[in-house]
């Protein structure tokens, strides 16, 4: 039984809510991080050898590269044969396979007698049910109260 309560439903509309405020609140942000680098200056009309500046996140992630290059074991491991003390190499011995035969099988028919759910699954349907029952109950309350006070 699939079922989506109230509840459930009231708590993602707060997204639809609060959806503009956070639009803007991201909008804002990526504006901040990734915002369009300055126009280059005028004026000047000889060329110049040098590549413009880069944004602040590729600096950044520059930066990180040659920090993390200052590690040894990040970087590709050297042959064994450049290792001191290493024996000269050898090619491996070629085994052939030997032909694989079937074995043999047993067919029986089986047919299933039963389906045992997990526990976890018994628990979120005995949940599920349990918040319908009371939801449903609310719900005939709800409405008597309306009826009582303003019928």
């Amino acid at each position: 039984m699939v079922y989506r309560s109230w509840l459930l439903t009231w708590l993602l509309g707060i997204q639809h809510r609060l959806g503009r405020g956070w639009y803007q609140f991201w909008q804002w942000l990526r504006w901040l991080w990734f915002r369009p680098a300055a126009p280059p200056a005028l004026g000047t009309s000889t060329p110049t050898t040098t590549s413009p500046p880069k944004p602040s996140w590729q600096q950044w992630l520059q930066k990180l590269w040659r920090k993390l290059r200052r590690f040894p074991l990040l970087g590709a491991a050297p042959k064994p044969e450049s290792l001191p003390g290493a024996s000269p190499s050898r090619p491996l011995p070629v085994v052939v396979p030997s032909p694989v035969l079937p074995e043999p099988t047993l067919e029986v028919p089986s047919v299933v007698e039963s389906y045992e759910p997990h526990w976890l699954e018994q628990l979120l349907r005995w949940l599920d049910e349990t918040l319908y029952f009371w939801e449903c109950k609310l719900r005939d309350f709800w409405h008597w109260l309306r009826g009582f006070l303003f019928g």
